[in-house]
């Protein structure tokens, strides 16, 4: 594959950055992003991604008619990982856009796409993803949340776990068994959009090892949905499911906490001194960020292969081999970051920047979300490597 850039993306990525160049006010952002209060960060980040939609530098790869600009998600990418490279946040919203959005587009009714679309990118609406249960995880097609048909609507009662941000949701998209007779346990189930304000909805925040609260229990007690919000057919939820989790594994956004991290680690080697030279002068802190810095430049490569294939975005095995090597790489920088830090006698970079510490404790974490670890290397086995089941 050529990875020099076409003369659309040289052309595009020199606008991004006079865009970028040209806004002021950033230093009261950058404030609201550092802030202790998480009503506030999120807030900030909200304003910024306004700010994106506004400049029409989200969901590139939308069409126009929606917000975007009908672009790849190639270019998607360059400008996330020119956000990365100066520290600025890639907004907010991120599983609608990356996967509920074009999953509407592709199965959504006109009405669905008009009410919701352009809402989804501009941040107007904020979207969660109720799938998980507490007994249904990898297992997912187990799940025992369950709708049934009254009159024009669906009651649906059951329970949600490690929802994210569905305590900042206005809508939700839910999987839920529909029919309870089915052989297989995937042929009954469908796929609802849910207003997270309906009557029967309660949401409790899960505090986290870092402090924070992103993830939620949600319990739905007879929560009434129009037919009218049902995505896709009735019983044909699963293999929607299973689309919405190949987009899922191609946000290029999971790759932004590795294109920030490793010029922050850079930054971090330069700064704390070690018998009064600085740790980037360390040969042994030198060989370790050489390697992780090859590390990310394969992963850089392999991700822009993956996202340049006719496929990508659907079914595509090949996601797998950049979500499990990106969320297992950027756990191996944080752990790095700590050991230079205590190399000093440093809790924290004591200069701004990321803050590694959090980012350590929940790096492990981000080897479990949207599909563990070793679920990707089954289906790398599988599917790429076709080895025996």
């Amino acid at each position: 594959m050529d990875f020099s850039l076409t003369p659309f993306q040289k052309t595009l990525l020199k606008e991004f950055r006079a865009w970028l160049n040209s806004r002021r006010g950033m230093s009261r952002l950058k404030r609201l992003w550092g802030s202790p209060d998480p009503g506030e960060r999120w807030e900030g980040h909200r304003l910024w991604h306004r700010r994106l939609f506004e400049g029409g530098w989200l969901g590139l790869h939308w069409p126009p008619e929606y917000g975007g600009r009908g672009a790849s998600l190639i270019e998607e990418f360059l400008v996330v990982e020119e956000l990365a490279r100066r520290g600025l946040s890639p907004g907010v919203n991120e599983i609608a856009i990356a996967m509920i959005g074009p999953l509407m587009l592709r199965h959504g009714t006109q009405r669905q796409k008009a009410a919701h679309l352009k809402k989804i990118l501009a941040a107007e609406q904020i979207w969660c993803q109720g799938f998980s249960e507490p007994q249904a995880g990898s297992d997912l097609a187990a799940l025992s949340t369950r709708a049934q048909e009254n009159a024009g609507s669906f009651l649906i009662n059951g329970q949600k776990v490690w929802t994210s941000f569905a305590h900042r949701a206005d809508r939700c998209l839910l999987l839920a068994r529909t029919d309870f007779s089915a052989s297989r346990q995937e042929a009954g189930l469908s796929l609802f959009i849910v207003d997270m304000r309906a009557s029967g909805i309660s949401v409790r925040p899960i505090a986290q090892i870092d402090g924070e609260a992103e993830f939620c229990e949600v319990t739905l007690d007879s929560v009434s949905v129009s037919k009218e919000q049902l995505l896709g057919h009735m019983n044909g939820g699963w293999p929607l499911a299973l689309e919405a989790s190949g987009y899922e594994r191609l946000s290029v956004q999971t790759l932004y906490p590795i294109f920030r991290g490793l010029p922050e680690l850079g930054n971090l080697l330069r700064s704390m001194a070690w018998n009064g030279k600085p740790l980037s002068k360390n040969p042994i802190f030198r060989q370790e960020f050489a390697q992780l810095a090859i590390e990310a430049r394969a992963l850089r490569c392999t991700a822009l292969r993956v996202l340049a294939e006719p496929a990508s975005g659907l079914l595509n095995p090949e996601s797998s081999l950049v979500r499990l090597f990106s969320k297992e790489l950027e756990g191996r920088i944080s752990a790095f970051a700590i050991e230079v830090l205590a190399a000093v006698g440093e809790r924290n970079s004591p200069r701004g920047g990321v803050d590694w510490f959090k980012r350590f404790l929940t790096s492990r974490g981000a080897t479990i979300a949207r599909g563990t670890s070793q679920i990707h290397r089954n289906l790398i086995a599988r599917l790429l490597l076709e080895l025996p089941a």
